[in-house]
């Protein structure tokens, strides 16, 4: 055989390896992908539970412009967790966004005080991150996976998780006084 007989396989080659690039390059750029996770957590300071914590991460390669974020709970409560319709939060591509909040007095819904520590503490009430974007509703579907060395521990108990005990800001350092 000579060269002339390969070089449709070569073409071929090529093409295919364009066309897996292009497509690629498109499931990149096209549409929104948004990993996320929130923390349900109490104090001593209020009587209602709430969200502690949240974090939204792009994995695209294109900006989002959120308006508002919601806790969805069950399927027809969604709770307003952060408010940027007057100036839009723009989540640029592969950036992380992580807001802490305090705890509530209590929740209102048409002037009407509700509770919701039963559903936040439910296992079997799905709760889920709902965004309002420019390209309408989004639901987080997917969690963040984060590591800490205590699951380590639960299967290997020699593990030890160290925390660093710092003396409030103006307090000033003791050694080992």
């Amino acid at each position: 055989m000579s060269i002339k007989d390969y070089i449709p396989y070569i073409a071929l080659a090529v093409s295919l390896t364009a066309l897996y690039f292009v497509v690629r390059n498109y499931r990149r750029k096209s549409g929104i992908h948004i990993r996320g996770q929130f923390c349900i957590c109490s104090s001593a300071y209020a009587e209602d539970k709430y969200v502690s914590s949240m974090t939204l991460e792009n994995f695209k390669d294109r900006p989002v412009i959120i308006f508002k974020v919601f806790l969805r709970i069950g399927a027809n409560y969604y709770m307003l967790l952060d408010d940027f319709e007057y100036e839009p939060k723009i989540l640029k591509p592969y950036e992380s966004y992580t807001k802490n909040f305090g705890p509530v007095d209590f929740y209102v819904v048409n002037m009407n005080r509700v509770k919701f520590n039963k559903l936040l503490d439910s296992r079997d009430v799905k709760k889920s991150l709902v965004l309002s974007t420019s390209h309408g509703k989004y639901v987080v579907k997917e969690w963040m996976d984060v590591w800490d060395p205590v699951f380590d521990f639960f299967k290997n108990h020699m593990t030890a998780s160290v925390i660093p005990m710092r003396p409030i800001k103006g307090a000033g350092y003791y050694g080992s006084d």
